[in-house]
């Protein structure tokens, strides 16, 4: 049984419609319903990109593994609906070989960089990996080899120049295949005092989910 592995949204308002494309275009492209679909961890600002895939991948009954460097964050993945906890460190290193072995169904990444390097070397035959953050790095030091020999595919993303039936298209998806008991359980309700303390956790990378900042208060 192969892996999918996702990442998180920079904001919800902006990336539910590409992420929802995303889906879409993996869906159509390669990964099956009994097949794993992973999710490269977040980093930063990227926490919901990862949170809302986890939970649309799942729900469509694709078997999700997760990505984190932060263990204590395992069943918080696990309610969203990941049914495997990798931790960082046994995928976030520079790309050895070419190719690996077929690990995974496809893959929603927010990281970039050599994390991302390494997941295309594990990707299965005729596989997608969606690119949705660089949280890691811009760079990619990966070769064409897994192009080349397992015909996988690498899909941009993009939030800003998307024709609006398209984002019709992918809001639509998002009110059908995103369960709202999993949007409310990655929300994080704050108040404006809050935020000094907030900025710092963020940048820590000890955020988890959306905070959402309740301004009358």
């Amino acid at each position: 049984m192969y892996h999918f592995l996702t990442g998180f949204l920079v904001d919800i308002l902006v990336l539910c419609p590409p992420v929802a494309k995303t889906i879409e275009l993996l869906s159509r492209l390669f990964a099956k319903k009994n097949e794993i679909i992973g999710r490269t961890e977040s980093r930063l600002f990227h926490q919901s990109i990862g949170s809302v895939a986890t939970a649309l991948l799942a729900n469509l009954g694709y078997e999700v593994a997760a990505v984190t460097g932060r263990p204590e964050t395992a069943n918080y993945l696990k309610s969203l609906g990941a049914t495997q906890i990798v931790a960082r460190n046994e995928i976030n290193e520079v790309t050895k070989r070419p190719l690996e072995a077929e690990t995974w169904a496809g893959c929603v990444d927010a990281v970039g960089g050599d994390m991302l390097a390494r997941v295309l070397g594990q990707m299965c035959y005729g596989a997608s990996v969606a690119a949705v953050g660089l949280a890691g790095g811009a760079t990619l030091p990966a070769t064409v080899i897994p192009f080349l020999l397992r015909g996988v595919n690498l899909l941009g993303i993009d939030s800003v120049m998307q024709p609006f039936e398209n984002r019709q298209k992918a809001w639509a998806r998002i009110a059908k295949d995103l369960p709202l008991d999993k949007l409310e359980g990655m929300i994080v309700p704050s108040v404006l005092s809050d935020l000094p303390r907030l900025g710092k956790e963020i940048l820590k990378g000890q955020v988890q989910g959306r905070v959402v900042v309740d301004v009358n208060a």
